[in-house]
């Protein structure tokens, strides 16, 4: 039996380590992911079940040469519908595999730089355009399973409107009138046993397609994270060092005179001349008095 993403032991390891580090989000979007894959696994293994019926069906419908025509086109569609459905189980084993390594590779990495290497979360799960290709190849599979169905109730109308009319010509022969039959006749309940077994596979189809867009959701959602808890971290780095430049670097603080124009910048010009003929006079009458003193001392 093919183990679970949920129950591997590196998958545990990873999420207790999430867990245990406060990283909430990534601990949920990596138990959701691991479900999902465990979801598409058990779906795969119907889907697998289902097949296997088919095949056996089809073999059994050799036996009634009537529905010849229906089996050809049956076999047609079941032939494509398994090699699409291999297809899908090498991409789904492709990305386990792929999971379980990264996850792997995080586990041992903590253990050598601790919670930093946990920040790489989002890459075990970078596993996007896989899924996206599951998805394409499901919705490839549900159009042919849902062209079968329309080949088994155009086969069952057909044979339907073939027995009314043969019933009704030998009515016609002992002269007696039409009948409409309505009722379903064992032709057209051999048609839904045809239908059965395409039906379940589109149930499970359509499963596994839910499945994959959540998976999708959620690897959305863990490299949403990673780029935001970047830009938190590229934050924090810049608003750091411009603090840093402020203790670093302190600029002078320097008033600087208003300017001045017109007729304002004219007084201004006039009363710095006035003040500084003012100084220049009263220079002269101190140098005069200082020279008339120095006189008086030598006429004494």
């Amino acid at each position: 039996m093919e183990s679970t993403m949920i129950n591997d032991e590196v998958m545990q390891e990873l999420i207790t380590l999430l867990r245990e580090n406060n990283m909430k989000c990534e601990t949920n979007d990596t138990f959701d992911i691991c479900n999902y894959i465990d979801g598409l696994q058990n779906k795969i293994s119907g889907m697998q079940i289902e097949l296997d019926n088919m095949q056996q069906q089809l073999k059994q419908m050799e036996k009634d040469k009537l529905v010849n025509k229906l089996k050809a086109q049956l076999s047609k569609a079941q032939t494509k519908v398994s090699n699409t459905f291999g297809q899908i189980k090498t991409e789904l084993f492709i990305i386990k595999n792929s999971i379980k390594s990264k996850a792997s590779n995080i586990v041992c990495d903590f253990k050598k730089k601790g919670r930093s290497a946990l920040n790489k979360i989002y890459e075990v799960f970078d596993v996007k355009d896989r899924l996206v290709s599951m998805r394409v190849k499901v919705k490839e599979s549900q159009e042919d399973v849902a062209h079968a169905l329309d080949k088994i109730d155009a086969f069952a109308v057909g044979m339907s409107e073939a027995s009314h009319i043969f019933k009704n010509t030998f009515r016609e022969l002992f002269d007696k009138k039409a009948k409409d039959y309505s009722k379903i006749d064992k032709r057209i309940k051999m048609s839904d046993l045809f239908k059965k077994s395409w039906m379940a596979k589109q149930s499970i189809l359509e499963s596994m397609e839910k499945r994959i867009d959540r998976a999708i959701v959620k690897v959305d959602s863990l490299h949403k994270e990673a780029e935001l808890n970047n830009m938190i971290k590229l934050y924090d780095r810049l608003e750091s060092r411009i603090e840093c430049t402020k203790e670093a670097v302190v600029m002078p603080m320097v008033a600087e005179n208003e300017a001045v124009y017109g007729a304002d910048a004219f007084d201004k010009y006039m009363e710095n001349y006035n003040a500084t003929m003012q100084s220049k006079d009263k220079a002269d009458r101190i140098a005069g008095n200082v020279a008339a003193v120095k006189n008086e001392g030598k006429g004494r």
